[in-house]
């Protein structure tokens, strides 16, 4: 499915139903990474996964995104869904991402799993 930010398309899905799993990816990865996963994840929650921004289906907004610029475009998409609450879970870049929508809206955050990321910065 297409979502419109900022004019780009930006490609997600949704499958199953149940209280929200968002399946961030890691660098030059696309939501099909997940494809094994949604399978069993979608028996139990409803399961979103977006390519983000420059990544997959989805545009490019600019050279350079920032974790904050594709935090900020997965929360309205999460938005556009009606989806207050959720639980999160980030490979690599993706944590990166995963924390920096935890950062602007903590309360709405209900869980969140880091995998091959860190809640440290790479680099300074």
């Amino acid at each position: 499915m297409i979502f419109k930010y900022k004019g780009l398309d930006v490609n997600y899905l949704v499958e199953g139903e149940g209280e929200t799993l968002l399946l961030l990816h890691g660098y030059m990865e696309d939501l099909t990474m997940w494809s094994r996963f949604v399978g069993e994840f979608k028996n139990q929650y409803k399961v979103v996964s977006v390519d983000l921004l420059g990544h997959g289906e989805s545009e490019n907004l600019g050279y350079i995104h920032s974790m904050e610029d594709m935090a900020d475009c997965v929360l309205q998409l999460l938005a556009f869904l009606g989806v207050n609450a959720f639980k999160v879970l980030g490979h690599s870049m993706g944590g990166y991402v995963a924390l920096s929508i935890l950062e602007k809206i903590e309360n709405n955050v209900k869980g969140i799993m880091l995998i091959n990321s860190t809640v440290h910065a790479d680099s300074e």
